[in-house]
């Protein structure tokens, strides 16, 4: 007697998004993302919630992976092009997200602002997952309060970075990224803000790091930018605010954070930056060093 074995192939769509009973559905890919006053959530009947309507029903989203069609996409000048997408997750892991790889200009806001805010179970993101390099420009809140209140959020993917090809970027770019990642530790080698920036809108970093409780150290080589020729108001203002945790580094070894206090600084420009950020305050000294006459070092592990 003989078995029949039949081989059975799983052909996954280009694009795809992945749903909460992990089914997948086709995602279009539309070139109307370089219109203004367009958004994914319109383009591919995404909600607010951070769930997608498929067919008429509610489906919650465990993942989402652009295709090589969206390659095409250079610019976006849509709002909200990826912002609240898993926003109050229950997941506590996401199968897969990526953005599309070629992308140059963001003119519309929001592009991934809250985009897990509110994952209060997320403990993992997808190995390779980073935001776009290939950015040189970007609007208003680009990554603004992307993870905040993921408080079992533990660590991030290696090579999880900010984009750093970017020279332009808008109004509260970064504002509160990881605000109340209580759980967050460390963060991947070679993050760093961006080091090529000229022009820099208002709130920059705000609050970046605010109530990270338990991140104990930054990685060599973590810098403020300074070679800006424009900033707004509050560059940096609550940056490390109550990091209790954080340490800073060593004198002999070099590791400082720069930040450039020159001509172009505007008010507020790192106010309340350690704001009873404990560990790094030490017994109540400020870890600071002039250099150069118009910026200072701050020490970092």
């Amino acid at each position: 007697m003989y078995a029949i074995v039949f081989n059975v192939v799983s052909l996954l769509p280009n694009s795809y998004f992945i749903g909460y009973d992990g089914g997948v559905h086709y995602l279009p890919y539309s070139s109307d993302a370089g219109t203004p006053g367009t958004s994914l959530y319109a383009l591919c009947n995404i909600n607010s919630n951070g769930g997608i309507n498929y067919d008429g029903y509610y489906d919650g989203i465990r993942g989402i992976h652009f295709g090589s069609e969206w390659d095409a996409l250079t610019t976006i000048n849509c709002n909200n092009f990826c912002a609240n997408l898993f926003r109050s997750s229950p997941m506590i892991s996401i199968t897969e997200i990526n953005f599309p790889s070629n992308i140059n200009y963001i003119f519309g806001n929001n592009f991934c602002a809250n985009m897990f805010n509110g994952s209060t179970l997320l403990t993992s993101l997808p190995d390779g997952f980073s935001l776009p390099q290939t950015i040189t420009r970007v609007g208003d809140f680009f990554a603004s309060g992307m993870f905040v209140g993921c408080t079992s959020l533990t660590s991030l993917p290696d090579g999880f970075n900010l984009p750093q090809a970017v020279m332009s970027v808008g109004y509260g770019f970064c504002r509160r990224m990881f605000d109340t990642c209580t759980s967050l530790t460390y963060l991947p080698t070679g993050f760093n803000m961006p080091q090529n920036l000229q022009s820099i809108d208002a709130y920059f970093c705000y609050g970046l790091f605010t109530v990270c409780l338990n991140l104990a150290s930054l990685p060599y080589g973590f810098d403020l930018p300074s070679s800006w020729y424009s900033i707004g108001n509050y560059f940096c203002y609550g940056l490390f605010m109550y990091c209790h945790n954080l340490n800073y580094g060593n004198e002999a070894t070099n590791t400082y954070i720069n930040i450039p206090l020159n001509s172009g600084s505007s008010s507020l420009f790192v106010y309340e930056m350690f704001l009873d950020a404990f560990k790094l305050l030490g017994d109540g000294g400020f870890p600071v060093t002039p250099i150069q006459g118009n910026s200072y070092s701050i020490a970092r592990n």
